[in-house]
């Protein structure tokens, strides 16, 4: 659209500053009718991004559930390991034991 310099007088600013007024109106009216077309198609994806978010906090508690329960599995693995674990301190009896093993072989 061809738009006029003004030359700045009162009239003329009056005229640029209605016309700036009614396509402003114009903009405004055409993102409202498009709105309003799309409303359907916005509120259906609204209700699909609300609906992975609900399923995704579900699954992430699921497996925060897991995680939890794993490391309780091996907090208490490595409890039982260290309090069923032998006594490793070299013995004069298994040094015996294992120097003749070696001159036998």
């Amino acid at each position: 659209m061809y738009r006029q310099n003004y030359c700045g007088c009162r009239i003329s600013a009056a005229e640029a500053a209605a016309e700036r007024e009614a396509r402003k109106a114009e903009r405004a009216a055409a993102k409202a009718a498009y709105a309003a077309e799309h409303a359907a198609e916005r509120a259906e994806a609204q209700a699909a991004t609300a609906a992975r978010k609900t399923e995704r906090a579900a699954y992430d508690q699921k497996q925060q559930r897991k995680r939890e329960v794993l490391k309780q599995m091996r907090l208490a693995n490595k409890a039982a390991e260290a309090h069923d674990m032998p006594d490793t301190s070299p013995s004069p009896h298994s040094a015996n034991t294992h120097a003749r093993q070696q001159v036998q072989q």
